[in-house]
């Protein structure tokens, strides 16, 4: 069974392996992995980033102590992608939620094997949140994901936007066939949590404490999110078409930053900016990939992609590519952005599974 780790590499300074990288392939190979049966697609390279300007020092922030022979660094970095698929994004927008199989596709094969590359040429370990029920869609691609290191989370079962609003029964059992249908697919049990839409609950937090979870990764504290959120909500309903997505509670927009335990659960919040609050997730770093050194909290930065990242208006459906801006962008240059950004962060990296452990033992 793959392990999902517990141990922080040594820094990895910004532009320190640029001469090493790994020459461009036209496929994915994990670890000397040949893909899976059934996973054989081409996906554009990942081209070496030209050097670019360190962001100024992280003076801020708790120093972590050395474990197990690692050395201290004075921040740490976390990045984590949620593989929400293509319906996702459909039930967003009101839009149809029949896909062929090629969309279904896109986002737990093309674009986790597109990630595992950009992460592989960096030696990056990443997290990835799967939805349960799209596990088995693409098992080999999550299982070589978890056999290269990276951790594999949940982001519950049916990435229901109202799990949050749901009884506690019905959360119990939604979190429960998650975790089943990842350990199925990929053969490790998740330790950490993000719920659908960055909304949080009393009752989803309890489950996620009761069920053993080491760390919870939902809150969003970002005011600008929320009322961006809001505005696109009421134009939906203005037109017409029925988003699914829902406004979480008002108090979670100014919760803290930094990690803290939240009703017993380690919560590790996403980026946000200093006083502004805004998010810094990836569609935000592929427009500005400077946010990415001044979002550091409390020694961390949790920087959040999604799988829609590393796709482009080529790989998915017509009406899901009108709705989503940031899919005119081409996969190859976005890869090529976010690696540039990865590059530049100060510090050592780790999954975020470690990092709650070592800001909050």
């Amino acid at each position: 069974m793959p392990d999902q780790g517990s141990r922080c590499p040594a820094a990895r300074h910004a532009g320190g392996s640029r001469g090493r990288a790994r020459p461009p392939s036209a496929r994915i190979h994990l670890q000397g992995r040949r893909p899976a049966e059934g996973s054989r697609r081409g996906v554009p390279p990942v081209p070496r980033s030209p050097p670019g300007r360190r962001g100024r020092p992280q003076r801020a922030g708790r120093h972590l102590l050395s474990a197990g022979g690692i050395a201290a660094h004075a921040v740490i970095w976390s990045v984590s992608v949620d593989l929400d698929g293509l319906g996702c994004y459909a039930a967003i927008h009101g839009l149809s939620p029949r896909l062929d199989e090629r969309a279904q596709r896109a986002v737990p094969e093309v674009a986790l094997q597109r990630f595992c590359e950009l992460f592989q040429g960096l030696g990056v370990r990443a997290t990835f949140f799967a939805i349960g029920r799209e596990a088995a869609i693409a098992p080999a691609s999550l299982k070589a994901a978890a056999s290269a290191g990276h951790e594999i989370g949940s982001h519950s079962y049916a990435h229901d936007y109202a799990l949050s609003r749901r009884t506690r029964e019905e959360i119990a059992q939604d979190l429960a066939l998650a975790e089943a249908a990842i350990e199925d697919a990929c053969g490790l049990r998740p330790r950490g949590f993000r719920a659908p839409g960055y909304t949080l609950s009393s009752p989803l937090l309890d489950a996620v404490r009761e069920r053993g979870y080491a760390y919870d990764s939902s809150l969003l504290p970002s005011p600008p999110y929320y009322s961006a959120k809001a505005a696109a909500l009421a134009m939906y309903a203005v037109r017409g078409r029925g988003s699914q997505s829902i406004l979480g509670g008002i108090g979670q927009l100014f919760g803290p930053r930094q990690a803290h335990r939240r009703r017993g659960v380690r919560e590790v919040p996403v980026a946000t900016l200093p006083l502004l609050r805004a998010p810094v997730i990836g569609s935000t770093i592929l427009a500005l990939p400077w946010l990415a050194q001044r979002a550091f909290a409390g020694g961390h930065l949790n920087l959040e992609l999604h799988g829609i990242d590393a796709l482009d208006a080529s790989d998915v459906p017509g009406e899901i590519a009108e709705a989503q801006p940031g899919l005119r962008m081409p996969a190859a240059h976005k890869l090529r952005r976010l690696r540039g950004v990865l590059e530049a962060l100060p510090g050592g990296h780790c999954t975020l599974y470690e990092a709650a452990i070592r800001l909050l033992p």
